[in-house]
């Protein structure tokens, strides 16, 4: 069995899907409950044994860095500014490689806007 220690958040996304109305912020930035998503993903991926998140930033990514602020697990968590999409377009894979350095061996890759819960057991 392979063990993963690193995971990777996407939160470079332009949201552009979401309409003019979130033009203005970054969607993995908005709350479900009292959280942002990105919030509560990165709490998830903790609550798996991941010891170190890089969380790969570019549209708003003062917002993202913002919706960190709070958590005590800080020191787990590296943002890699990965370019602003609106002048250089870019696709998950794209925002990826711009992380290939940081990456130290297997690891899981998440989208900051979708939410998951691990399964218990």
């Amino acid at each position: 069995m392979i063990e993963v220690k690193q995971a990777v958040v996407l939160c470079a996304g332009k949201g552009e899907r979401m309409g003019a109305k979130f033009k203005k912020i970054q969607k993995c930035t908005l709350k479900i409950g009292e959280k942002p998503i990105a919030t509560q993903v990165v709490e998830n991926i903790i609550g798996c044994g991941i010891d170190e998140i890089l969380i790969l930033t570019g549209h708003k990514a003062e917002q993202v860095e913002e919706c960190f602020k709070n958590l005590t697990i800080k020191e787990a968590l590296r943002f890699i500014y990965c370019g602003d999409p609106y002048k250089t377009p870019m696709s998950a894979l794209k925002t990826l490689i711009k992380a290939k350095d940081f990456i130290k061996g297997p690891f899981l890759c998440v989208h900051g806007n979708i939410l998951f819960h691990r399964a218990s057991g």
